[in-house]
């Protein structure tokens, strides 16, 4: 199932995927007022088969995104994505849009 990507993704995150798909979980905070709400932690989960129909697919997907993203501002995004070799594969992001990422899966 998972011969295209390297080998199989970690148990608890598909485990995770499996049970929840993609997700995002936020908290809000406010100023010692109580006034001026804004987001202070954020996690989103992407489940990569939506993005393509498959494991597969969905990453190829989603290191085509990183790597426009790469193209257009390169000091913020400075790794390999897989398909490419040493890429990483991405399985959520941070408030600010930081990968976040399974271990590199082809050899650089």
């Amino acid at each position: 199932m998972f011969t295209e990507l390297g080998g199989p993704l970690p148990a608890d995150f598909m485990l995770l995927v499996e049970r929840y798909g993609s997700f995002q979980i936020g908290g809000y905070g406010t100023d010692w007022r109580g006034e001026n709400r804004h987001r202070l932690e954020y996690l989103g989960v992407m489940d990569p088969r939506c993005a393509g129909g498959s494991w597969a697919k969905g990453a190829v997907h989603i290191g085509d995104v990183y790597r426009e993203l790469r193209q257009a501002h390169p000091p913020s995004y400075p790794m390999a994505a897989w398909p490419e070799p040493g890429g990483f594969l991405s399985w959520g992001n941070t408030i600010d849009a930081r990968p976040l990422r399974l271990a590199d899966r082809r050899p650089a």
